[in-house]
Protein backbone atom coordinates (compact mmCIF):
# COMPACT_ATOMS: atom_id res chain seq x y z
CA UNK A 1 0.00 0.00 0.00
CA UNK A 2 1.21 3.53 -0.53
CA UNK A 3 0.64 6.90 0.15
CA UNK A 4 -2.23 8.73 -1.48
CA UNK A 5 0.40 11.39 -2.57
CA UNK A 6 1.67 10.89 -6.29
CA UNK A 7 5.02 9.65 -6.51
CA UNK A 8 7.40 12.36 -8.48
CA UNK A 9 10.92 12.22 -8.81
CA UNK A 10 12.05 16.03 -7.69
CA UNK A 11 15.39 17.64 -8.03
CA UNK A 12 15.60 17.24 -4.18
CA UNK A 13 15.63 13.12 -5.05
CA UNK A 14 18.64 13.11 -7.38
CA UNK A 15 21.73 13.92 -3.99
CA UNK A 16 20.33 10.61 -2.20
CA UNK A 17 19.88 8.73 -5.10
CA UNK A 18 23.71 9.71 -6.24
CA UNK A 19 24.50 8.40 -3.13
CA UNK A 20 22.94 5.38 -3.13
CA UNK A 21 24.01 4.43 -6.37
CA UNK A 22 28.13 5.69 -5.19
CA UNK A 23 27.33 3.06 -2.78
CA UNK A 24 25.93 0.51 -4.91
CA UNK A 25 29.23 1.08 -7.35
CA UNK A 26 31.70 0.88 -4.49
CA UNK A 27 30.04 -2.03 -2.89
CA UNK A 28 30.05 -3.75 -6.41
CA UNK A 29 33.74 -2.97 -6.64
CA UNK A 30 35.15 -4.74 -3.76
CA UNK A 31 32.72 -7.41 -3.72
CA UNK A 32 34.20 -7.86 -7.74
CA UNK A 33 37.60 -7.44 -6.25
CA UNK A 34 36.73 -10.42 -3.18
CA UNK A 35 35.95 -12.72 -6.20
CA UNK A 36 39.60 -14.87 -5.69
CA UNK A 37 37.85 -15.79 -2.35
CA UNK A 38 35.25 -18.12 -4.75
CA UNK A 39 37.92 -20.03 -5.77
CA UNK A 40 37.86 -21.75 -1.68
CA UNK A 41 41.31 -22.99 -1.93
CA UNK A 42 44.04 -22.50 0.48
CA UNK A 43 46.00 -20.33 -1.58
CA UNK A 44 43.42 -17.87 -2.63
CA UNK A 45 41.71 -18.03 0.89
CA UNK A 46 45.10 -18.23 2.81
CA UNK A 47 44.13 -17.73 7.01
CA UNK A 48 40.75 -17.65 6.29
CA UNK A 49 40.71 -21.18 4.35
CA UNK A 50 39.33 -22.77 7.68
CA UNK A 51 36.54 -20.09 8.03
CA UNK A 52 35.95 -19.83 4.36
CA UNK A 53 32.05 -20.14 4.36
CA UNK A 54 31.69 -17.21 7.39
CA UNK A 55 33.98 -15.27 5.06
CA UNK A 56 31.36 -15.70 2.15
CA UNK A 57 28.62 -15.26 4.42
CA UNK A 58 30.31 -12.43 5.68
CA UNK A 59 31.10 -10.30 2.21
CA UNK A 60 28.19 -11.56 0.34
CA UNK A 61 25.53 -10.34 3.35
CA UNK A 62 27.80 -7.39 4.09
CA UNK A 63 27.25 -6.23 0.54
CA UNK A 64 23.50 -6.60 0.85
CA UNK A 65 23.55 -4.41 4.21
CA UNK A 66 25.41 -1.91 2.61
CA UNK A 67 23.36 -1.36 -0.16
CA UNK A 68 19.56 -1.72 1.27
CA UNK A 69 20.93 -0.06 4.45
CA UNK A 70 21.79 3.06 2.09
CA UNK A 71 18.40 3.33 0.53
CA UNK A 72 16.48 2.77 3.29
CA UNK A 73 17.58 6.69 4.24
CA UNK A 74 15.48 8.05 1.49
CA UNK A 75 13.06 10.03 2.81
CA UNK A 76 10.60 9.39 -0.28
CA UNK A 77 10.97 5.18 -0.22
CA UNK A 78 9.47 5.83 3.52
CA UNK A 79 7.05 8.36 2.73
CA UNK A 80 5.53 6.82 -0.12
CA UNK A 81 6.00 3.06 0.43
CA UNK A 82 6.27 2.38 3.57
CA UNK A 83 5.36 -1.49 3.35
CA UNK A 84 8.36 -1.69 0.82
CA UNK A 85 10.11 0.17 3.15
CA UNK A 86 9.52 -2.31 6.41
CA UNK A 87 10.51 -5.01 3.93
CA UNK A 88 13.67 -3.85 3.09
CA UNK A 89 14.24 -3.06 6.15
CA UNK A 90 13.77 -6.31 7.68
CA UNK A 91 15.71 -7.99 4.41
CA UNK A 92 18.44 -5.07 5.77
CA UNK A 93 17.96 -6.83 9.33
CA UNK A 94 18.52 -10.80 8.42
CA UNK A 95 21.94 -9.08 6.55
CA UNK A 96 23.41 -7.38 9.51
CA UNK A 97 22.40 -10.29 11.72
CA UNK A 98 24.18 -12.79 8.88
CA UNK A 99 27.57 -10.27 8.42
CA UNK A 100 27.90 -9.09 12.05
CA UNK A 101 27.53 -12.76 13.24
CA UNK A 102 30.29 -13.51 10.86
CA UNK A 103 32.47 -10.47 11.39
CA UNK A 104 32.34 -11.87 15.33
CA UNK A 105 34.01 -15.12 14.22
CA UNK A 106 36.29 -13.14 12.20
CA UNK A 107 36.97 -10.96 14.98
CA UNK A 108 37.77 -13.28 17.29
CA UNK A 109 40.09 -15.75 15.26
CA UNK A 110 41.23 -14.31 12.21
CA UNK A 111 42.04 -10.85 12.66
CA UNK A 112 44.36 -12.00 15.46
CA UNK A 113 46.66 -12.95 12.96
CA UNK A 114 46.94 -9.16 12.25
CA UNK A 115 47.59 -8.31 15.34
CA UNK A 116 45.73 -7.24 19.07
CA UNK A 117 44.59 -3.35 18.58
CA UNK A 118 43.48 -4.95 14.59
CA UNK A 119 41.42 -7.22 16.14
CA UNK A 120 39.77 -5.38 19.20
CA UNK A 121 39.07 -2.39 16.54
CA UNK A 122 36.69 -4.94 14.78
CA UNK A 123 34.97 -6.25 17.93
CA UNK A 124 34.24 -2.75 18.66
CA UNK A 125 32.61 -2.00 14.79
CA UNK A 126 30.49 -5.22 14.88
CA UNK A 127 29.31 -4.39 18.44
CA UNK A 128 27.93 -1.12 17.38
CA UNK A 129 26.92 -2.36 14.24
CA UNK A 130 24.95 -5.07 15.86
CA UNK A 131 24.13 -2.03 19.06
CA UNK A 132 22.60 0.26 16.79
CA UNK A 133 20.49 -2.25 14.11
CA UNK A 134 18.77 -3.61 16.96
CA UNK A 135 18.55 -0.40 18.41
CA UNK A 136 16.55 0.76 15.33
CA UNK A 137 14.58 -2.26 14.48
CA UNK A 138 13.18 -2.41 18.24
CA UNK A 139 12.37 1.30 18.03
CA UNK A 140 10.37 0.41 15.43
CA UNK A 141 8.63 -2.46 16.65
CA UNK A 142 7.68 0.15 19.40
CA UNK A 143 6.68 2.97 16.92
CA UNK A 144 8.88 4.92 18.26
CA UNK A 145 9.76 6.45 14.56
CA UNK A 146 11.78 9.54 15.66
CA UNK A 147 14.23 7.76 17.60
CA UNK A 148 14.32 5.05 14.98
CA UNK A 149 15.54 7.67 12.21
CA UNK A 150 18.03 8.64 14.51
Amino acid sequence: MHSSKPFKLTTTDITPLLIWLAIAFITWTFMHSADHFLALTPEALGKYYNLRWILIAHITAGGGSLILGAIQFWPKLRNYYKKLHRVIGLFYLLAVIVSSSCAVVLAFTTAYHVNLPYAFSLQVWVSVWISSTLIAYYSALKRKFELHRQ
